[in-house]
Formats: structure tokens, C-alpha cells, sequence
């Protein structure tokens, strides 16, 4: 099992983010354009796989739903990931076509920032509660995504060797995509980091005028108007 990305994830992986390809660099050495396309022939019959992945290094399981070609030759692969409140069946017809067209494609599930937010037992109206969405939107809450993406990738590799998913993964050709939250942890998975580093900023007082002569101020002397920090202040958020 890796202690992180491997170098081939970490340099090559492809990103597609809401709909938008995007090639990383330091890919090798040839030039992307050059490089052979992945081309499908028919669309071949899909098979759909519910499962758990159980990480008992942060004690945590990780649903996934993986969609796979007829084909037993190994396939290329896509994660997704899904947005805030979401689940593994997001964007199912979009990876059941990919899956039709030779690629394997594995939703995974993150605990803590998925449907599990917008099921309120509490509030018979359904209705999500604020600080549980908050929750879902924390800093813990990203950095066990960004984990989430990583111990996938391992359990990928793993099946790969044996067992009942071997030899169906074509782990050199790996890419992932996904949407809103996700598609932020697809990006932060090829490696994006803030320019110059993001920062953070919470009003201390709520009162409009206050506030808005506290803005001004905070322009002419160059600081924050309220209490701000770098949002990329804890290294473990882009860790992975």
C-alpha cells in the first residue's frame, strides 16, 4: 500500500472538472497531443458493482459504486466525485456511458460530506440542519476527501492484483473527475494550489455600516477587515 499518490497519479493523472479537460504538466516527456488517444469501439453491456472500502488507518469505510466494461482486458479508469450532499450514485448515467465505452468507472462516497447531511431525523420537514452542512464544508471535511481519493486509488491497485477485480484496471491511464465539492477535490488532486495563498476572512461584527467602515479601513492600511487567515495555513488540507 502507498503512503501517498503514486509518482504516475501525481504527475499524469488527467482531470476532467466540469466538463473541462485538463492535462497536468510534467507528464512525460512527450508532447500531450501526441500522445494515443483511448478509443472505444461498440458500446459494450455494463456491469454495476455496490461495495465498501473499509480504512482502518482513519477508521473510516468509503462506498463506492464501480461501473465496469464487458471487456476483461484492462480498462482505463475515472473516479468521480461527487458535490456537497451528494452520494455514490451521483452522475450515474454519464459513468455508465463512459463504462459502455470501455472506460472503468468508480464513484466513490464521502462520509461527512454527503447525503448523510440533507437527512435530518430531527426536522420533520426534511430540511438540512446549518451546522451539519457547515460541517460538511469544514477543513476536516476536505482533508478526509482528499484521503478518500487516495486510499481509493490503493484499493484500485490492490484489486488490481487479485481477486475478483484483477486484471480489469489499467491503472497507467488514470484520470477523475467530478462535481462542485468534487470537482474542487479533483482539482486539488492533480495538485492545485492557491496563488500566493488563499485567505479567509469572517466579519467580527454584523452590522452593515460597521462593517463597511471596517472595509474601507481594512483597504487604505492593507489588512483584513475581519478575522482572516491563510486558508492554506494547515499543510495536511493539500496533503496527499
Amino acid at each position: 500500500m502507498m503512503s501517498g499518490l503514486p509518482d504516475f497519479v501525481r504527475n499524469c493523472v488527467l482531470a476532467v472538472a466540469l466538463g473541462a479537460a485538463l492535462p497536468v504538466a510534467g507528464c512525460g516527456t512527450q508532447r500531450a497531443s501526441a500522445e494515443a488517444p483511448v478509443v472505444a469501439s461498440a458500446a459494450q453491456s455494463v456491469e454495476v458493482v455496490y461495495g465498501e472500502w473499509r480504512d482502518p488507518a482513519r477508521d473510516r469505510v468509503v462506498p463506492y459504486k464501480l461501473y465496469l466494461p464487458e471487456a476483461r482486458t484492462p480498462a482505463p479508469v475515472i473516479i468521480f466525485s461527487h458535490g456537497l450532499g451528494g452520494s455514490r450514485e451521483a452522475a450515474g448515467y454519464l459513468l455508465e456511458h463512459l463504462a459502455a465505452n470501455g472506460f472503468a468507472a468508480v464513484a466513490i462516497q464521502h462520509p461527512g460530506s454527503d447525503e448523510s447531511l440533507l437527512h435530518d431525523a430531527g426536522d420533520p420537514s426534511g430540511r438540512p440542519a446549518r451546522p451539519r452542512l457547515g460541517a460538511g464544508m469544514s477543513s476536516a471535511a476536505a482533508v478526509a476527501r482528499f484521503g478518500d481519493v487516495r486510499f481509493a486509488i490503493d484499493r484500485l491497485e490492490a484489486e488490481n492484483q487479485s481477486g475478483r477485480f484483477a486484471g480489469r484496471f489499467d491503472l497507467s491511464r488514470l484520470g477523475m473527475s467530478g462535481h462542485s465539492y468534487g470537482a474542487l477535490t479533483t482539482l486539488v488532486a492533480v495538485g492545485q494550489r492557491p496563488a500566493g495563498g488563499a485567505r479567509q476572512c469572517v466579519p467580527r461584527r454584523p452590522h452593515r455600516r460597521r462593517h463597511r467602515l471596517q472595509t474601507q479601513r481594512a483597504a487604505q492600511s492593507g489588512r483584513g477587515a475581519g478575522a482572516c487567515r491563510r486558508a492554506d495555513a494547515d499543510p495536511a488540507l493539500y496533503r496527499h
